[in-house]
C-alpha cells in the first residue's frame, strides 16, 4: 500500500499563499492507519481522532515558505517533493521531526507554480529492532486463535503488514498493550466494516523504547482508553476488538513496524504464549 500523502499546488500569487492548500488527511480513505499519519496532542481526550499532519504556505518577502504542521509524538520522517509530472520542481527536502510543532521544509521563490507532495512515515529510520518478548495482546484465558498470520493471502501480503498477526477473538475483548512505550497516534471514529483493502478501522499506533512501533487494529468504535503521547506498560488495557474497517468478523490486527527510512515495514517478533513462544503456519484467511 503506498505511503499517505498530502499535496499542495503553491500559486504564483503571494496572496493566496497563507492560507492552508493541503488535502486535511482526515478526507483521505481509512487505509492511512498504518502509514501513521496525524499524530496528536496529549491535551485531546482517550479516542479522539489524531489531526492530520497538514502542508502550509507562508510569504516572506519575495519568496514563499513551505511548512509542514503537525501534533506528533514520538520521531515522523517529513519528506517533500515536486510531484510526478509537475513543470516546475524543487530540490526533494527531507526532516526528523521529533514532537509536536511547525516545521519548516523549504523556502522557495514566489514565481513558478510547484506542484508539491509531502510524505510522512512514523518512527525514526532503524536497519533493526532489539530482541524483545512480546506478550499477548489479549487475555490468554480467551483462548488464542490465529485468524490469518505471516504472509496470509487476504490481507498480509505487504511491506507493512507481512509478518501481522490477525487473532479471532469475541467482540468487546479487551485489547492489551503487547509491550510498554508510548502512544503515537490513535482513530476511533470508524463505526463499521468496509470493503476497502488497507482499513484499519479504529486503531492505536505505539512506539517502543527501541524505535519500532507495533499497531492494533479493527477496533470496536467508541472503546479507546488511551491518547497520543500517554505513556503506556505491558498490559494495559487499550482498547476493545471490534469489526470495523477491512474486516469480515471481530478480531485483532497485530504487528510490529519499523522505519527503514524508505517505508514502513513490518518484522517478525518473538511473542508468548500459554504454551510458550507462540508458533504459527503462514496461512490464508479472510481478513
Amino acid at each position: 500500500m503506498p505511503v499517505a500523502r498530502t499535496k499542495a499546488l503553491l500559486l504564483t500569487s503571494l496572496l493566496l499563499a497563507s492560507a492552508p492548500i493541503a488535502d486535511s488527511l482526515a478526507s483521505k480513505p481509512a487505509q492511512q492507519w498504518r502509514d501513521g499519519w496525524g499524530l496528536a496532542a496529549t491535551s485531546l481526550p482517550a479516542g479522539s481522532d489524531t489531526p492530520a499532519t497538514v502542508l502550509k504556505l507562508q510569504p516572506r518577502g519575495q519568496n514563499v515558505q513551505v511548512w509542514a504542521e503537525h501534533g506528533a509524538h514520538g520521531p515522523h520522517l517529513l519528506r517533500l517533493r515536486s510531484r510526478a509530472g509537475a513543470s516546475d520542481t524543487i530540490a526533494p527536502q527531507q526532516r526528523l521531526i521529533s514532537g509536536p510543532g511547525r516545521q519548516l521544509l523549504a523556502e522557495l521563490p514566489a514565481g513558478p507554480a510547484y506542484a508539491l507532495e509531502l510524505e510522512a512515515l512514523p518512527g525514526r529510520p532503524l536497519a533493526a529492532a532489539a530482541a524483545h518478548a512480546y506478550a499477548l495482546p489479549f487475555d490468554p484465558a480467551a483462548g488464542v486463535r490465529v485468524h490469518q498470520a505471516a504472509h496470509g493471502s487476504a490481507s498480509h501480503h505487504d511491506l507493512q503488514n507481512r509478518h501481522a498477526w490477525d487473532f479471532a477473538l469475541a467482540e468487546g475483548s479487551v485489547v492489551l498493550a503487547a509491550r510498554g512505550g508510548r502512544v503515537m497516534a490513535t482513530h476511533g471514529s470508524a463505526c463499521c466494516p468496509s470493503r476497502v483493502p488497507g482499513d484499519g478501522g479504529n486503531w492505536v499506533r505505539v512506539e517502543h523504547a527501541d524505535g519500532s512501533m507495533a499497531i492494533y487494529a479493527h477496533l470496536q468504535p467508541g472503546s479507546l482508553q488511551v491518547r497520543a503521547g500517554q505513556a503506556i506498560s505491558t498490559g494495559q488495557a487499550l482498547a476493545r476488538v471490534g469489526n470495523t474497517g477491512y474486516s469480515t468478523a471481530p478480531h485483532l490486527h497485530f504487528a510490529v513496524q519499523l522505519n527503514d527510512g524508505q517505508a514502513l515495514r513490518s518484522i517478525g517478533i518473538h511473542m508468548n504464549g500459554p504454551q510458550g513462544r507462540l508458533q504459527a503456519p503462514a496461512g490464508n484467511a479472510a481478513p
